[in-house]
């Protein structure tokens, strides 16, 4: 079985970063972002010819840290956490290979991702 989503968001959001890499001995960002989804389709092979439009939202948080070690190179620390919620879409009819109708739907889903790295920042 296989599921294969495409989603288009409007995401509204605020952001920080404390300064320039221009010279500056450390440097810091944070990021806050929600999403809502204003189109989305979803298609799962059990249920071929099917398409699902769920709703659902999504936010991200994110920051980093960074010091310099040349003029306008930094290297930092960063870190995000992601949080997906995908609503139940049902009431969808399939016929099987059978030819039996069933009525299909799409579960709710909620997918979160936490990330932490190290990075090389440069002023071009």
């Amino acid at each position: 079985m296989e599921e294969n989503t495409t989603d288009l968001f409007f995401d509204v959001g605020v952001a920080y970063e404390s300064a320039a890499l221009a010279n500056v001995p450390w440097r810091y960002s944070l990021k806050a972002l929600i999403g809502y989804p204003v189109w989305s389709e979803a298609k799962n092979t059990n249920y071929d010819g099917v398409k699902f439009s769920p709703s659902g939202y999504r936010y991200s948080l994110s920051g980093n840290v960074s010091f310099e070690v040349l003029t306008g190179v930094h290297l930092g620390l960063y870190a995000a956490y992601h949080f997906d919620q995908r609503d139940e879409d049902g009431g969808k009819h399939f016929v099987g290979s059978d030819g039996v109708t069933r009525e299909v739907s799409l579960p709710e889903a909620k997918t979160t991702n936490a990330t932490l790295g190290a990075q090389v920042i440069w002023n071009l």
